[in-house]
Formats: C-alpha cells, structure tokens, sequence
C-alpha cells in the first residue's frame, strides 16, 4: 500500500528560516527525496517570463493555483520515496502554509484546501525559529514580516493540535537535532 512505511517530515516556519536548506541536507544525510516549496518555483517562472517583478504581484487567484502545485508535488515525492522504500521524505514546507498566507494576506482560503490539508499524511513537524539571519529574495518580504507569520504558522500547529518540535541553533546544530530526533523515533 504506498505511503505504508514512508514517514511524512515538514520543515514549517515562516520565510527564510532554513527550510530549503534544511530539506536537502536532510534528504541526502537519509539517502531519500525532498520536496521543494512550490510557491519557489511558481514565482521564479512567473518572474523570468517577465508575469510578475515582484510576489506582492501575485492575487488571490493564484493561490488555487499554488496549492494544487504543492499537492501534486507533494503527492508525487511521497508516492516515489514509498516505492523506493525510503524510511523518510522531506518536505520544504506545506499545504499549512499556503493556507495561513492566504487567509492573513487575502483575508480568504480556497473552499478545497481544509480538505486537501486533512488528507495529507505527515508524520513528524519541526518549525525552524527565526533566530537565523534573515535572507531576501523574490518570495520574501522582511525580518518584521517573517517574525509576524512565524507567529501565525505556530498557532495554526497549535490550533490543529498537531505535535511539533521547535528546532533553533544555527545550521548544523538544527541538522543535528533533527536527526537527533528522527533517529530516535
């Protein structure tokens, strides 16, 4: 039965917290697959075709378009990491996450995502704290904004009574507490 032995691992946190990096390093230590942000590559597309300069471009109607992306991408990385029979897969963010920008930033969800996000199947959550330095790009706004939404993906955990563990220290000492924790479980 795929997914029967493949443990679901979401690096969740605001932006620039080190999921990205995390997820790779973290996939190449257990020898298994990541799965990048989807919103990452939807944005960078849309900027090199000349669509957007900048994400405050982006409206409410692509974030259908966005959660789809990041279903389907998650759905193939797991559905690939159960048939390699890996231990783990990683996963650089997810559906929680497009759904706490899109209600704090449209004031609004797409009427599918509840649904989609209660039919995921993830194991482990780790939320990486804003301590590190904070790194601009196409998809990020700023320190303050990092630090409101880092509050909100906390709460949006908490609210759906999902365990977490809160992962701080630079990047190999996040590294090491994670498989730390992993390996004991």
């Amino acid at each position: 039965m795929p997914y029967s032995s493949t443990q679901g691992v979401v690096l969740f946190g605001a932006e620039s917290t080190g999921k990205s990096t995390l997820s790779v390093l973290l996939a190449n230590h257990y020898q298994t697959l990541y799965n990048p942000e989807f919103v990452r590559s939807y944005l960078e597309e849309r900027h090199l075709f000349g669509l957007i300069q900048h994400q405050k471009q982006i409206s409410y109607t692509d974030v259908e378009m966005i959660a789809l992306g990041q279903l389907i991408s998650e759905k193939n990385c797991f559905r690939q990491a159960s048939l390699l029979e890996k231990k783990y897969v990683f996963f650089d963010t997810n559906l929680i996450t497009t759904l706490v920008y899109s209600r704090e930033i449209y004031k609004q969800i797409p009427v599918f995502l509840e649904a989609m996000i209660e039919k995921q199947p993830y194991d482990h959550y780790f939320l990486l704290d804003t301590e590190g330095q904070w790194q601009p790009d196409l998809q990020r706004e700023s320190p303050a904004v990092q630090h409101f939404f880092q509050e909100k993906m906390r709460a949006e955990l908490e609210k759906r009574n999902l365990v977490y563990e809160l992962i701080s220290g630079s990047e190999l000492e996040r590294l090491q507490k994670i498989i730390q924790f992993l390996d004991k479980n």
